[in-house]
């Protein structure tokens, strides 16, 4: 049975990928190390601690509620310099949800720490208001400074503009028949955290998840929107095509993948 073997046979019986993408995603989801988060920052005060980390959201609402958050900050219509990027797609939670159960959705997150001085030991060992689980006087706070969003083509009938994008590749016959490929979706970086090189370690912690399963990601970004085209060419896209939909011109851009030299 495929999905009962390690990882190493995993990736000696690619063929077995092709077509079972979800399967592969299910069985990774099993694997322990394989879904360490990413440290991206840590910072430290007298008082308190943060840090960045690049993880899946999972099952875990308030993170797929803060990509809903960050995105309705960075909706085009509500962003005053366009110039450093926006978001042209609105996406509500139902989507998330759907998308999060095909394909992990990857967010960067900030964790604070900081020490609660209602806290009180109580000499046993135990803290008020620690339900005596620990005796740790610490407080931690999350926050989605930024996300990158992902999904199998499978799901081009829930999401227009995957279905847009995927029918523009097969009419120019831009994808090889039969290699297995995903999809990326919308992508945004809180801006106080830009130019930290979060928008890379998301991108890399999808890559090293699912290079396994998908030979390439393929995404659209606004022509209108050349901030977010620079920044993907640096991580190693390239443009494929340009086609036009009812909302906006786009590039279909392509990233290929290989499980040699992941970051």
């Amino acid at each position: 049975e495929w999905g009962e073997t390690a990882m190493d046979r995993t990736i000696a019986r690619p063929m077995d990928l092709i077509h079972s993408s979800e399967r592969c995603w299910r069985q990774e989801a099993v694997v322990g190390w394989f879904f360490k988060p990413t440290m991206i920052q840590h910072e430290r005060s007298s008082s308190s601690s943060s840090s960045v980390t690049c993880r899946f959201a999972a099952g875990e609402q308030h993170l797929l509620k803060g990509i809903l958050q960050l995105q309705a900050e960075n909706l085009k219509g509500r962003v005053a310099d366009k110039t450093q990027g926006f978001l042209t797609l609105l996406h509500d939670l139902g989507e998330l949800q759907d998308m999060n159960k095909e394909i992990g959705q990857v967010v960067a997150v900030t964790t604070t720490t900081t020490e609660d001085p209602t806290m009180v030991n109580n000499g046993n060992g135990t803290n008020k208001h620690s339900c005596g689980s620990s005796n740790n006087n610490k407080n931690q706070t999350e926050a989605v400074v930024g996300y990158v969003l992902m999904m199998p083509v499978s799901l081009r009938d829930r999401i227009s503009m995957v279905d847009t994008l995927v029918k523009n590749l097969e009419r120019q016959n831009l994808m090889t028949p039969g290699v297995a490929y995903c999809v990326g979706g919308q992508v945004c970086v809180e801006r106080s955290h830009r130019g930290q090189g979060l928008l890379r370690a998301m991108y890399q912690h999808h890559r090293r998840q699912l290079c396994r399963c998908y030979s390439s990601l393929v995404t659209a970004v606004s022509t209108a929107n050349p901030t977010s085209l620079r920044a993907h060419q640096k991580i190693g896209f390239r443009i494929l095509a340009t086609f036009d939909d009812p909302e906006d011109t786009w590039h279909a851009l392509l990233w290929e993948w290989n499980t040699e030299n992941v970051e």
